[in-house]
């Protein structure tokens, strides 16, 4: 458990693992129209879209409306692995909001900012975040 924990504390601060991450998804951003997509529609409007290169999903995007605030969350994947999300909140005019980006190792929270501001490791919500993208990472590792 240690090694873990130090593990991620030396992952946060290695400056080069976010270049890294950053570089991945700007490189799957650039060919989301070139992957395969899978669409579902829920009830409230809610539009899921899954991006695929062959079988290897790449990213997850979700848009829905709440409150006249347009809300879209994106998860993005390498080898497997969530390693980026991102929650992107704009108004009716497009000016944005809220934001919430999310940089994750080894499926586990190692950088998250809110709305430009960076949060400590300390914030009382950043063990429930990490779970909760934990299991969101595994669980589409299991459907790919």
């Amino acid at each position: 458990m240690v090694a873990v924990v130090l593990q991620s504390i030396a992952i946060a601060q290695n400056p080069g693992n976010i270049a890294d991450t950053d570089n991945k998804v700007a490189a799957i951003k650039s060919n989301l129209v070139n992957y395969r997509t899978e669409e579902t529609t829920y009830p409230a409007h809610i539009v899921n879209t899954t991006y695929y290169d062959n079988k290897t999903i790449k990213a997850v995007r979700t848009f829905y409306i709440d409150n006249n605030v347009n809300k879209t969350v994106t998860a993005y994947f390498s080898d497997g692995q969530m390693i980026y999300h991102e929650q992107i909140w704009t108004d009716n005019e497009g000016k944005i909001i809220h934001t919430e980006l999310s940089y994750l190792e080894d499926h586990h929270l190692v950088k998250w900012s809110l709305d430009n501001k960076e949060m400590a490791r300390s914030e009382q919500y950043w063990k429930s975040w990490d779970k909760q993208l934990c299991e969101s990472s595994k669980s589409h590792r299991k459907n790919t």
